[in-house]
């Protein structure tokens, strides 16, 4: 693996795999947490992603990350990746990736404190699958964060359904999936994660 990044391996019976990179320092405990998807928010959706080739930040999308770590948040990703538990990529393909999309979105120590990946495919029934939120609370235990101050931000309709069934706030980006799905009027959609995070930092310095 490349310098700076550590992956972190399979987690418990949940099969959770986590990668971190060696050497940031996110904020203390109690920060703003920041949730992001990864395909089709901060990078451009690909089906089945699994050449490290096709991975494309969405422009601005680093800028962004630097955006919300610069206002005190801890920002990770959360992500499934059926793609293992199809069959078509191993958990090694699945590292390299992530560890280069954490090397795109991440300079002079500032990035993404952690990324959360289910591996599973849907019919596996594990419980870190997003809508559920095994993810987003194993980011809250790891980091402290303040839930009462937690976005999840995506493009996808499982990742709305998350954030409301975590009760916490939803941007909808729509830089990937757009199908019509019927959300909470609470979902705020955005074009991009630049709005997204601009959006977050604006209501941080009104909290």
């Amino acid at each position: 693996m490349g310098s700076g990044i550590r992956i972190q391996g399979v987690l418990g019976d949940d099969g959770m795999l986590v990668v971190r990179p060696d050497g940031l320092q996110p904020p203390g405990l109690g920060a703003p947490l920041v949730a992001l998807d990864r395909d089709g928010t901060l990078i451009e959706w690909v089906p089945h992603l699994r050449d490290p080739r096709d991975v494309r930040l969405i422009p601005g999308a680093a800028e962004a990350v630097a955006a919300l770590v610069e206002e005190g948040c801890t920002v990770v990703i959360v992500t499934n990746q059926s793609v293992v538990g199809r069959g078509l990529l191993s958990m090694a393909g699945l590292s390299e990736i992530s560890e280069l999309i954490h090397q795109k979105l991440g300079t002079d120590g500032i990035g993404v404190a952690a990324t959360y990946i289910c591996p599973h495919a849907p019919n596996q029934g594990c419980p870190c699958r997003k809508p559920g939120i095994a993810m987003l609370q194993a980011a809250w235990d790891e980091w402290a964060a303040d839930r009462m101050r937690t976005w999840v931000v995506g493009d996808n309709p499982s990742d709305m359904l998350m954030a409301q069934r975590a009760n916490v706030r939803g941007i909808r980006v729509m830089t990937g999936i757009r199908d019509a799905a019927t959300l909470s009027s609470s979902i705020q959609e955005v074009p991009s994660v630049v709005e997204a995070a601009d959006t977050i930092r604006k209501a941080l310095r009104a909290w």
